[in-house]
């Protein structure tokens, strides 16, 4: 009876330690069935951050026939991790494709990589290695927004540039952005990964914000200006805008005029203290009557922006 208990105890154990382990992708590669090989140099990736694991891996495929198959490497000198492939080929012009082994997950995923075999050629290096990610991840690289503590207005955008205003008591040499962007994007300042609303800036100078898209294909560098709301105002570059805008001076009425070839746009109103006082969509073709005679006089900026560009103009209330 013990001997059963026994027998039995051990085909559950095994049975669950069977259930727990993972076979590994049966890819393999006979470098003597081909004539020709090349070399690549790369980094990994399938949740937006390089691989760390050894037991992660890439296989080369062309024509669904494996030509290549390789782990992840530490380096200690650089302390990072590369991956080495050698890939094979008896045809100059075969396409390659990759899959990505993540052994962490137990998973297989295809990737968005492709190259042109190229005989005794050498791809990525490790100062630029290249990248192989999977096709999961999100390819945009965008800042979508971006605000400080204690911001007066809303951040303006133009192109690539963005220009803000600070609050009274904050101080330029110490300010944790809040930004947006797309799903898994990194975002860098001066070679350090930025956290949202954590990472403080010096921005008494234009700051450079990096922003890399999860599967590192797409890189887009936006600039940020911090100022004091008339100087953010004055540094703004306008555009040669074709809109008539009369009276100005104004009193209780202001009108725009824009040509019926332009898209509609968002024409804001500020106080000089940074504050939005109004705010009115502006149709092409049309005499555009915007009703002021709630504002009190003095100086304002009218911004307009169809979503890309900025226009900015300084108006007097009478």
């Amino acid at each position: 009876m013990k001997t059963l208990y026994k027998y039995l105890t051990t085909i559950i154990l095994t049975a669950g330690c069977a259930m727990f382990s993972f076979a590994q992708p049966a890819w393999k590669v006979d470098p003597y069935a081909f004539e020709f090989s090349m070399t690549i140099t790369a980094k990994i990736t399938t949740d937006g951050d390089f691989s760390e694991d050894v037991n992660d891996k890439v296989a080369a495929f062309a024509n669904g026939i494996c030509r290549g198959v390789s782990n992840v490497t530490y380096e200690s000198f650089a302390d990072e991790y590369y991956l080495y492939l050698m890939v094979y080929s008896n045809n100059p012009t075969d396409t390659l494709t990759f899959k990505i082994y993540d052994a962490g997950n137990n998973e297989i995923s295809n990737t968005k990589s492709s190259l042109i075999f190229t005989i005794n050629d050498i791809v990525g290096s490790l100062d630029s290695p290249y990248i192989i990610s999977s096709e999961m991840l999100n390819d945009k690289a965008e800042l979508t927004n971006l605000t400080i503590p204690g911001q007066i207005g809303e951040t303006l955008f133009s192109d690539r540039k963005l220009y803000l205003q600070k609050g009274p008591n904050s101080l330029l040499s110490e300010i944790a952005a809040s930004f947006s962007v797309p799903e898994g994007a990194k975002v860098f300042v001066n070679g350090l990964k930025q956290e949202s609303g954590k990472s403080i800036n010096d921005f008494s100078e234009p700051v450079l914000y990096i922003v890399i898209s999860a599967d590192f294909a797409d890189t887009v560098t936006y600039t940020v200006f911090v100022k004091d709301y008339l100087t953010v105002m004055n540094h703004v570059e306008t555009e040669n805008s074709s809109l008539i805008i009369y009276p100005n001076p104004f009193s209780e009425f202001l009108f725009i005029e824009m040509p019926q070839n332009m898209s509609e746009v968002i024409a804001r109103i500020y106080s000089d203290n940074g504050k939005m006082v109004m705010s009115q969509k502006l149709m092409p073709g049309i005499k555009n009557k915007v009703v002021t005679y709630s504002l009190m006089p003095g100086i304002y900026f009218l911004t307009f922006t169809d979503g890309v560009n900025l226009n900015c103009q300084k108006i007097i209330k009478n």
